[in-house]
């Protein structure tokens, strides 16, 4: 029998936060999987929703998130929005800005199969 471990909001928060701002600038096959990553990760902690629906930060000179502080629970992630994901759905790979638009819809998406991104290198982006 699995026992659940439920770890606090602030925490999940400030890795997707993390996830969603390294996402800015690595390489189209790493965004194709941190999307979906995101993605379970919303569906499965629920309280984290908040940083879709709201527009606390639309960007990054005003967010509260504090990236450079490395205690999760005080860079303010669960405060933050994830513009982040919003600026991908404007990305030059169609993949990457298809997959960021799920966010702008409802989740109805139990969840994605992340083995589906995991042949996506830079030999298939180009």
């Amino acid at each position: 029998m699995h026992k659940l471990i439920y770890l606090p909001a602030a925490l999940i928060a400030a890795f997707i936060k993390r996830m969603a701002r390294l996402s800015l600038t690595a390489p189209p096959a790493a965004c194709v999987i941190i999307i979906p990553f995101i993605y379970n990760l919303l569906k499965r902690h629920p309280t984290c929703m908040t940083l879709i629906h709201t527009n606390k930060a639309v960007e990054e000179h005003n967010d509260p998130f504090d990236m450079d502080n490395m205690d999760p629970y005080e860079c303010k992630a669960i405060d933050s929005s994830l513009w982040e994901v919003q600026t991908l759905s404007q990305h030059y790979y169609a993949n990457v800005s298809t997959l960021a638009k799920i966010f702008g819809e409802q989740f109805l998406k139990p969840k994605y199969n992340l083995e589906d991104f995991l042949d996506h290198t830079y030999a298939t982006v180009s």
